[in-house]
């Protein structure tokens, strides 16, 4: 994300505190009004920031279509659209986007 966001030439300063916001956060969970100890997390992002789905439209901004595949993407999710001959043409699509 830090490599994305200074090729859009974002002050270094917001940088930092976007990384800053996205890692070392301590989570827990209640289950039936039972609240677990605190993990400290660094993957995925914080739910309900009102900052993460814009974070994740800069992160999949260039995550595009490939082909006969659209790219559908919507806030904080993405899906590959294929009604027809799925099997090899969305395995490429697959393989293209997770790299």
């Amino acid at each position: 994300m830090a490599r994305k966001l200074l090729s859009m030439q974002v002050n270094s300063n917001l940088i930092l505190w976007i990384i800053n916001f996205l890692l070392n956060r301590v989570q827990s969970i209640c289950f039936e009004r039972v609240i677990s100890d605190f993990h400290s997390t660094s993957s995925g992002s914080p739910q309900g920031a009102v900052l993460c789905p814009f974070l994740f439209t800069l992160y999949t901004n260039d995550c595009t279509g490939s082909g006969d595949i659209p790219v559908i993407k919507y806030s904080d999710d993405t899906a590959l659209l294929d009604l027809s001959n799925y099997n090899s043409i969305y395995q490429q699509a697959i393989e293209k986007f997770s790299t």
